[in-house]
């Protein structure tokens, strides 16, 4: 086994399978949560409008 059949050998299997991207439910409702925490952030007056007021504490 040549150097260059060795080397060719190992990049074939280095390459990965294209991405696939992640699908969504339109149905359903998604809700950002802190890791660490488990809480999920507290939207000014419940606003469900796109550019609601998104208050920021610091720990």
């Amino acid at each position: 086994m040549t150097a260059a059949t060795l080397v060719t050998g190992v990049l074939a299997g280095l390459n990965p399978a294209p991405a696939e991207a992640a699908t969504t439910d339109t149905d359903a409702r998604y809700a950002p949560v802190g890791r660490d925490s488990g809480k999920a952030p507290d939207v000014s007056g419940a606003s469900t409008a796109d550019g609601a007021g998104q208050p920021v504490d610091a720990p």
